[in-house]
């Protein structure tokens, strides 16, 4: 059966399929799309629609079109409705890194670095001081 709200649950949840970890990867999914939208997830549905739409006629959250490409990417993946398809944290965590490693070395612009380009451990600690935020 079913515990939880069935806005943030996984399609398979509310298909009452055999689960896996992966349902929690759509779960993040959906609050990170809450995030970056400032919307509520399918707002104006009941909880009993949200099972029929999501579950059974496989709707799918709007990635809006201004959310930059590697953003919409981490969404499109977490919020797969194929847990197979859809990333483990762990992946999710090799994905994010390199991106996170450049926000603070660009402040904020999202551009992927080639790893060349990345200090040599220890150089960005001192460099973070030296800075002074």
């Amino acid at each position: 059966g079913m515990a939880g709200t069935p806005q943030w649950m996984a399609p398979e949840i509310l298909r009452d399929e055999i689960v896996t970890s992966k349902v929690d990867v759509y779960g993040f999914g959906v609050v990170l799309w809450e995030m970056i939208t400032e919307q509520e997830p399918w707002r104006g549905l009941s909880p009993q629609e949200v099972v029929i739409t999501v579950g059974h006629q496989g709707a799918k959250l709007e990635v809006p079109e201004w959310i930059p490409a590697e953003v919409a990417k981490l969404l499109h993946v977490t919020l797969n409705h194929s847990p197979v398809q859809r990333w483990s944290f762990a992946e999710i965590i090799r994905y994010l890194k390199p991106l996170v490693r450049n926000m603070d070395d660009n402040r904020g612009s999202l551009t992927l670095t080639s790893p060349m380009a990345l200090e040599p451990a220890g150089a960005g600690k001192a460099a973070k001081g030296a800075r002074g935020g």
